[in-house]
């Protein structure tokens, strides 16, 4: 049973049932990634990779096989994950036991996630068409059946394909899939305890091992509490794909801050295996991370290269020769990207928003641009507050040599990401957005927020790191209360995570629609009393068959003139009042009453 109270609740059937599937799903993943990774890979990449390599193979398949099945891929990973319990019996007892101990410790966040019932509006526009798309068709949308529902259709399908997964398993589509993805992808961040914790002992993956990595696992669980501030709490639960985006940026950042990999490998000019997959994760989550993993990685060569000493003209051919070769490890990400582009141009997918000729920029709002960013980045002080405690940290070590020290492998880098990140958005609302969505810097607290957790991660690697082998009693007293304290708030401010039910009558309004109004007549949803959203929920629910012949009227400040309302519902063969105040509710009826 359920109740319409916000907060924690009793799960109904289906409830359980998307949990259940989620949680199977996302364990056949990690041993479908254990599979593919080498025994010294970090644990916390199996899910994540596990994830990639079915996505790879969806794409792959489905650019040659016209409507290949996303079902296949799952089969895929079942076989996979049985390889991967098979491939080496050593260890797998500690990384099972490493796996349930991280989804345990978020299990509020889980929880919370599958009983959220307050969408927001990209939800419905840009990630949950493509789940209810592959749901319904079980195949990427083609020139045939096109999916009218998502606004930019060449967004990653990767997480649609899990959403896609588990509602098929379970039944019935719910909307919560993508949050609990979200949630367990934290999960394994929380895994990269065990990374940080192999640079300071020698790990021999014993089960009783598993409680050395608790102390680290909380520190990294309370980061948590940055990552849902610098977004905020319905867009980690809901389908956005920006917390993941921040997560696996950070999973990017502590393994080239920290792991034993880079210093003895990557930067010495060696292939590293699970860059590959460090570098093209980010992508199958969010387009836009095909910029932000090369400046991630460009900010920490050059933070490398202020320790490089250059003598001769042989060092400098040297370098470049290791450079060339870092590069190569973003080869698997840029033709993934052209397979991907080669599909959704032979499929008619139409492209997100991309830099217009320079003489159409927005130069003319550029105040405007500066100052809607700098009010949003004073609205969420996060990244603020972090910026500041990482300058005071290099002000107080710069005696020291601050080129070889910690600072320069773990603080410097998420400082210049930030830096780039603000200049990249800025030029991204100048020549690429409307003026308006630019003049108000349209989502950029969302948009910088993997900034802002980045540079909480990296003050976390550099006091974990400073510690060496002195992980003390004090130190796990420490991450003990950051963990607690994590978890109470979660539990504490429950309600404000998730809301009483906002989606009830809008699903009803929905049927109520498909009762009464024939999807080939042309309908106008007057939605006065929102901004559009519940107009856009409506929209959602009613499915394809209305989609491209529904309008919505939203809000507007001065209210609609009778002449200009009257000219709008001549389009229209019918009006669905679902919001609107007494005067805009009667001009409509009168002029109804004329036809």
């Amino acid at each position: 049973m359920g109740t319409t109270d916000g907060g924690f609740r009793l799960l109904t059937s289906v409830e359980v049932t998307v949990l259940i599937f989620s949680i199977t799903t996302y364990l056949l993943l990690f041993l479908a990634g254990r599979a593919v990774l080498k025994r010294d890979s970090p644990i916390a990449l199996y899910a994540p990779v596990g994830l990639a390599v079915s996505y790879l193979f969806f794409i792959f398949f489905s650019l040659f096989f016209a409507k290949f099945s996303a079902t296949v891929p799952f089969y895929a990973v079942v076989c996979f994950a049985a390889f991967g319990c098979l491939k080496r019996k050593k260890g797998l007892k500690f990384e099972l036991a490493l796996f349930s101990v991280s989804i345990a410790m978020l299990l509020p966040l889980i929880y919370l996630a599958v009983i959220n019932n307050n969408p927001l509006w990209d939800d419905f526009t840009n990630w949950l068409p493509p789940a209810r798309y592959l749901f319904e068709y079980n195949h990427l949308p083609t020139l045939d059946i096109p999916d009218v529902t998502h606004v930019t259709q060449t967004y990653p399908f990767l997480r649609a394909m899990f959403h896609a997964w588990v509602v098929k398993f379970s039944g019935t589509f719910n909307l919560n899939v993508q949050g609990v993805l979200n949630m367990l992808l934290a999960g394994s961040f929380l895994v990269w305890a065990h990374e940080l914790k192999k640079v300071q002992f020698e790990n021999q993956n014993n089960v009783g091992e598993v409680a050395s990595c608790l102390p680290l696992m909380g520190l990294l669980a309370a980061s948590l509490t940055v990552w849902i501030l610098t977004l905020n709490t319905r867009l980690v639960l809901g389908s956005f794909a920006d917390p993941a985006l921040s997560l696996s940026l950070a999973g990017v950042l502590i393994y080239l801050s920290s792991s034993r990999n880079i210093e003895s490998c990557f930067w010495n000019g060696r292939i590293d295996t699970n860059l590959f997959f460090l570098f093209l994760f980010p992508y199958f989550i969010k387009d836009a991370a095909v910029y932000f993993v090369p400046m991630l990685f460009f900010c920490f060569w050059l933070s490398k290269l202020g320790q490089s000493e250059i003598q001769s003209v042989s060092s400098v051919i040297k370098m470049a020769r290791k450079l060339a070769i870092q590069t190569v490890h973003f080869a698997p990400l840029f033709m993934v990207m052209m397979i991907w582009n080669k599909y959704c141009n032979q499929n008619g997918l139409n492209f997100s928003i991309a830099l217009q000729p320079i003489d159409t920029w927005n130069f003319d709002v550029v105040p405007q641009i500066l100052k809607s960013m700098l009010s949003q980045t004073l609205g969420r002080p996060y990244l603020l507050i972090g910026l500041i405690i990482s300058i005071f940290l290099i002000l107080k070590n710069w005696n020291s040599n601050i080129l070889q020290s910690k600072i320069r492998r773990t603080i410097l880098p998420p400082i210049m990401f930030i830096i780039a990140m603000h200049g990249f958005l800025f030029i991204a609302y100048l020549g690429a957005f409307g003026e308006s969505g630019a003049a108000r810097a349209t989502s950029f607290s969302r948009y910088i927020a993997p900034a802002g957790f980045l540079i909480w991660v990296a003050l976390i690697v550099y006091w974990v790191t400073q510690h060496d082998r002195m992980i003390n009693k004090s130190f796990k007293v420490v991450c003990a209360v950051l963990f607690i304290s994590f978890s109470g708030l979660i539990v504490a401010k429950a309600d404000k995570f998730v809301v009483p039910d906002t989606q009830t009558p809008l699903r009803q309004a929905a049927k109520e629609i498909q009762k009464n109004y024939s999807h080939s007549k042309s309908l106008l949803i007057v939605d006065a009393l929102s901004s559009g959203i519940d107009y856009v929920s409506i929209r959602y629910y009613l499915g394809r068959e209305y989609y491209t012949r529904v309008d919505g009227l939203t809000w507007r400040p001065n209210s609609m003139p009778l002449p200009e309302l009257r000219l709008l519902m001549k389009k229209y063969d019918d009006v669905f009042i679902y919001s609107a105040p007494k005067s805009l509710m009667q001009s409509v009826q009168k002029i109804q009453g004329e036809k």
